[in-house]
């Protein structure tokens, strides 16, 4: 009797450790998002692909474009492009990422003609992420600094935003 109550006993206690942790990988890795502030300044529309897939950990890449009339007097091209690591802690989820904005300048030469350049601004980003993992809405919210090379040094610009998404 008292085998028998042993070989339950580690068998239950097997089955226990046995458990597979449950797992947070994205369903949907393609999304569509519209950011309100952040890398494209006011506003950009962009294409997220998560990478890499893991658990607790994801790699996301994502590109995106605005475009500002030359009336509002901004820069009127902006390409942001970035790549982020998201961490995992089931709906909820930390993000930070590296990028960069491609934005096409007009720029005026001494003697006065115009011409236009790529030109650019490192936008690193710190997020609070909300998705499902079967999910297909998705929130950020987070900063994300403009780093700007002016006279050899580099310019530092706070801005933050939010984007709304939709995962498919």
């Amino acid at each position: 009797m008292k085998n028998v109550v042993m070989a339950i006993f580690f068998l239950l206690s097997i089955n226990s450790f046995a458990q597979e942790k449950p797992q947070f990988n994205f369903l949907k890795k393609n999304s569509v998002q519209l950011d309100l502030g952040g890398p494209g300044l006011i506003y950009s529309i962009g294409y997220e692909r998560i990478i890499l897939n893991g658990s607790r950990f994801k790699t996301a890449g994502k590109i995106g474009a605005a475009y500002y009339p030359p009336a509002l007097g901004f820069i009127e091209v902006w390409l942001p492009v970035s790549v982020s690591e998201i961490i995992s802690f089931g709906n909820h989820h930390a993000e930070v990422g590296m990028g960069y904005t491609f934005v096409n300048d007009k720029y005026t030469s001494a003697i006065g003609e115009e011409s236009r350049k790529w030109d650019g601004f490192i936008t690193p980003n710190l997020s609070y992420r909300y998705q499902k993992p079967q999910g297909r809405f998705i929130f950020k919210a987070g900063v994300t600094p403009f780093f700007e090379r002016y006279a050899g040094s580099y310019d530092m610009h706070f801005s933050g935003g939010v984007v709304f998404g939709y995962a498919f």
